[in-house]
């Protein structure tokens, strides 16, 4: 049944927005979070109503053992309270799968005994490789979710094969956007400087291939460049030991803001030239960041790992890394300042492909349409591959 206002209520069921949890994902703030802030506020979907349904998230509580337990225990309540009371006619969960699996099916569970429609949106790059590698359990968890869900969406393109000959159902891309309104003008004043300014922005761990920016950065100015690195985001404590006993050298300056709010973040992505990924995170996707870098016109120094090689075209969009190491980090570098017109034009044509694949009113039509196929078939009836 539609709501008295003639649409369809959906909940979002994802991350708590607005709450720095140190042991979280990206320290509390990492890309689910930012994925339920854009959706929640860029998209004005005609006919459909987005509300948050907000788990537990890592970090959230401290009982030891009995943690997980109380986690399963506040979750399902919330659910149970939702489906109850608010009477969604659909819930649209931003899929983490992975250790979060056992809510999501308990999700899909409780969709199915109330007769809520289900959206499966399979987030990050690690969906295929953790089905191929966990047990038994996990492997029917994950199927009866995909079996049960009326739509499936997925983040990167390369899954759709996937779904499609691993469990007979059709998926739609559906990829990470930013909001339209935060679009801000084209650069006129990239690499304008002496000093190139590079930046990272996201958890400063070893998976992250921060450290291999610091020190591929200092490498180059060693070489002669004048280079400043500005790190955004929380620290982990290896991380930071080993970065407070670096010494200092000529040409080379160190900037480290912790968590920032996001419209800071986006003044810094306007002040700086460069934007270094040289990510090796195993659930790599399609980083919120690497977004954000290619609107505000920044070159893209990137790793080929997730789906960054799928999103940016290399040596048109982007610059990708041979190796995640300080010496292709420095190499890149020294390469942008000698063809500095060459990496103008790299960085526009990033920017180009984000205003017509990744913005909020790029996509929305897409979501539109998902929905529209959710509500209009039998939830039961199985989309042919």
């Amino acid at each position: 049944m539609r709501q008295a206002n003639n649409k369809y209520k959906i909940v979002l069921y994802g991350p708590p927005i607005g709450k720095n949890i140190r042991k979280g994902s990206g320290g509390g703030v990492g890309g689910y979070t930012r994925n339920m802030q854009a959706y929640l506020h860029s998209l004005d979907l005609v006919g459909f109503q987005l509300r948050p349904l907000f788990h537990t998230v890592r970090g959230q509580f401290s009982l030891g053992p009995l943690t997980p337990v109380w986690r399963m225990i506040v979750d399902a309540t919330k659910l149970l309270w939702t489906l109850t009371f608010q009477r969604p006619q659909g819930i649209h969960i931003l899929a983490q799968y992975r250790d979060a699996l056992p809510r999501e099916a308990l999700a899909a569970f409780l969709c199915k005994l109330f007769g809520v429609r289900l959206i499966y949106d399979v987030k990050a790059g690690s969906f295929e490789t953790s089905f191929q590698n966990r047990g038994r359990m996990y492997k029917w968890m994950a199927t009866f979710v995909l079996k049960q869900a009326s739509v499936i969406l997925v983040e990167g393109s390369r899954y759709q094969n996937f779904i499609s000959e691993k469990f007979g159902r059709k998926s739609t891309y559906f990829p990470n956007f930013v909001p339209s309104s935060e679009l801000p003008p084209e650069r006129t004043n990239l690499l304008s400087e002496a000093t190139i300014r590079v930046l990272f922005v996201g958890y400063c761990y070893p998976g992250k291939g921060v450290w291999e920016l610091v020190e591929g950065v200092r490498k180059a100015a060693l070489d002669g460049l004048k280079v400043e690195l500005t790190l955004i985001g929380a620290e982990s404590y290896d991380f930071s030991a080993k970065v407070d006993q670096l010494p200092e050298i000529s040409g080379f300056r160190l900037i480290r803001c912790g968590r920032l709010a996001h419209q800071d973040v986006l003044a810094h992505m306007r002040h700086n030239d460069i934007y270094g990924y040289p990510t090796r995170h195993p659930g790599e996707g399609h980083s919120n960041s690497v977004n954000e870098a290619m609107m505000n016109g920044l070159v893209i120094v990137a790793s080929r790992r997730g789906f960054l090689p799928d999103i940016l075209e290399e040596d048109k969009e982007a610059l990708f890394l041979e190796q995640i190491t300080p010496e292709s980090v420095a190499e890149r570098l020294n390469w942008i300042h000698s063809h500095r017109d060459v990496a103008r034009n790299i960085a526009a044509e990033a920017r180009k492909k984000l205003l017509r694949t990744y913005t909020s009113s790029a996509v929305q039509a897409v979501l539109e349409g998902a929905y529209l196929e959710c509500f209009k078939s039998n939830r039961k009836a199985k989309a042919s591959p």
